[in-house]
């Protein structure tokens, strides 16, 4: 269990470093606790991501 908290807090930091939103939508849709369909998932990251942009200045949002 703690391995793959760890491992995926791992993912997480190195895909925030290179600022590579598709590789955290990836950490974010592989948590246990969420449970909807990857599509589902999608849109609910892309609406967090929109709406937390005005944080997200180093992003490149294009592709949303």
């Amino acid at each position: 269990m703690v391995a793959r908290i760890s491992g995926a807090q791992e993912m997480l930091d190195r895909a925030i470093a290179a600022r590579d939103l598709d590789a955290i939508f990836n950490v974010f849709a592989n948590d246990p606790l969420v449970t909807c369909t990857r599509e589902e998932a999608k849109d609910l990251f892309r609406e967090m991501v929109l709406k937390t942009r005005a944080y997200l200045t180093s992003y490149d949002l294009s592709a949303l």
